[in-house]
């Protein structure tokens, strides 16, 4: 495998964020043998955070290969960690995962780092082409905060003011939520509006 990518199409999520998508290799066809190659993949995906602009979300496409939880410890811990250590503003890691035959074992990799590193790490995990749920250190205000900006029927509705006003929490409360929320990858800020009252204030869209 020699750490290799097939690297797909890029393209727009809802005009907002550009996706790379990163095909894993093994494919439907079973998974190859990854121990030796874990790192240099892991490092790859680094390399390609790297080198993205701007509102780009790295979409690594597992397919059908299936990986113990300590192979996605290797594999996702040091992206997600230099994500979290905003080595990389306005880049996300998500990750494919076919039919979810590894979400569980991802869930507690991460958990696993998280505890390790002192720092909560989590990602955004699709599961075919709909289906989506967060893995890692997830703390319950993290989990409702990413859902609240995940059902905003616009991004100009996923702002600290309307948080406040749907939770009944302070408008500094819900900022920093959804600031906590920025920091882990989870949500990008695509600009700010003019909140009422005077000011002017983020909003946000998921990374999914």
């Amino acid at each position: 495998m020699n750490g290799s990518f097939s690297h797909g199409a890029r393209g727009r999520v809802s005009g907002h964020l550009t996706v790379a998508t990163v095909s894993f290799p093994g494919g439907s066809a079973g998974p190859p043998h990854l121990a030796r190659d874990l790192k240099t993949v892991g490092q790859t995906l680094v390399e390609q955070l790297a080198k993205s602009c701007d509102g780009t979300v790295v979409l690594l496409d597992l397919g059908q290969v299936l990986l113990r939880a300590s192979e996605l410890g290797v594999l996702l811990a040091d992206p997600v960690h230099a994500i979290v250590n905003g080595e990389y503003p306005g880049r996300y890691l998500v990750v494919g995962d076919g039919e979810g035959q590894n979400v569980w074992d991802a869930d507690a990799a991460l958990k696993k780092e998280s505890d390790a590193r002192g720092q909560s790490l989590a990602l955004a995990w699709r599961v075919g082409t709909e289906a989506r749920t967060l893995v890692g250190r997830v703390d319950p205000l993290i989990r409702d905060t990413y859902e609240f900006v995940s059902s905003a029927s616009s991004p100009s509705d996923a702002t600290a003011r309307k948080l406040a006003e749907i939770r009944n929490v302070t408008v500094q409360a819900a900022s920093n939520r959804l600031s906590r929320v920025s920091r882990l990858g989870l949500a990008h800020a695509i600009g700010r509006v003019s909140a009422a009252g005077g000011g002017s204030q983020y909003i946000y869209i998921v990374v999914s």
